[in-house]
């Protein structure tokens, strides 16, 4: 699995939503790009400054586009990495927005499979943000985008820590898990893990 781990950060919410303001519309339309990424089982996503920007009728925001398969893939996980910035005690993650499109580039609903919620991945059990969605049967192109209208907003959501081991003056000791609620606030840019799945059998 691929982990990303978190970064110092010192921008604010506020220097990005300008940042990302100034940016010039990289095209007329999503439909007139040809080049798409191809959305693989596993892969990483950093949606910066240098990404392309696109008015979705929320404002210029950083964005992905992917060509997919629905009959291949049927679940897609973001897992978005926490920013950091010394001095502060709330947490930063990337505002994520999805968009399914069908043939005619149309929109289309799609059914979340959870709610945000922090999770532990990888032999450091780093703290990702993840929301996991259905594709829907007709898409054949999904967007992933910065949510500008959410950034500078705080949120909440689940923390669940596991029990760890570790030993310590010749002892062996186990600190038990526990579930918390932790508030976090969003930017415009930052890298996700980008998994998918197949259907389910």
């Amino acid at each position: 699995m691929l982990v990303i781990a978190s970064s110092a950060y010192s921008a604010t919410p506020a220097d990005e939503l300008a940042q990302a303001a100034a940016k010039p519309s990289c095209c007329q339309s999503l439909s007139s790009i040809s080049q798409r990424k191809v959305l693989r089982p596993e892969q990483t996503l950093s949606l910066d400054s240098s990404s392309p920007h696109f008015d979705f009728g929320w404002g210029s925001a950083p964005f992905a586009i992917y060509s997919i398969n629905p009959s291949a893939v049927r679940v897609v996980e973001l897992q978005a990495a926490s920013n950091f910035a010394f001095g502060k005690s709330v947490r930063s993650f990337p505002a994520s927005k999805v968009i399914f499109f069908d043939a005619d580039w149309i929109q289309i609903a799609f059914e979340p499979l959870s709610t945000p919620h922090l999770k532990e991945v990888g032999f450091a059990k780093s703290q990702v943000l993840t929301d996991r969605l259905r594709v829907p049967e007709k898409a054949v192109a999904m967007v992933i985008a910065a949510d500008v209208q959410r950034v500078g907003l705080r949120a909440q959501a689940i923390e669940h820590r596991s029990s760890s081991t570790f030993a310590a003056a010749g002892l062996v000791a186990e600190t038990g898990g526990s579930v918390n609620v932790v508030e976090y606030e969003l930017l415009v840019y930052g890298s996700y893990d980008v998994l998918s799945f197949a259907p389910y059998r």
